[in-house]
């Protein structure tokens, strides 16, 4: 039995008005199969389609994007 673990998945996917867009999307998943699908419905529901998964690796602390994983107090 796995335990959840946050992921962050990087995917190029087509918004249907404009060009692809690389896309990162963080979230809690049970594993990196699991991750990958519920990016993937998060971004059907976004109105994305045509994907292509570029990686899924378990998410880190990202300054830049404001991603914090633990927290800072």
């Amino acid at each position: 039995m796995e335990t959840e673990q946050t992921f962050t998945v990087v995917i190029i996917a087509d918004p249907g008005l404009a060009d692809e867009v690389k896309l990162a999307v963080t979230l809690k998943a049970d594993g990196l199969g699991d991750a990958l699908a519920k990016a993937k419905l998060v971004l059907v529901k976004k109105g994305y389609h045509h994907f292509e998964e570029v990686s899924v690796e378990i998410a880190r602390d990202d300054e830049s994007t404001g991603i914090w994983l633990t927290e800072h107090g």
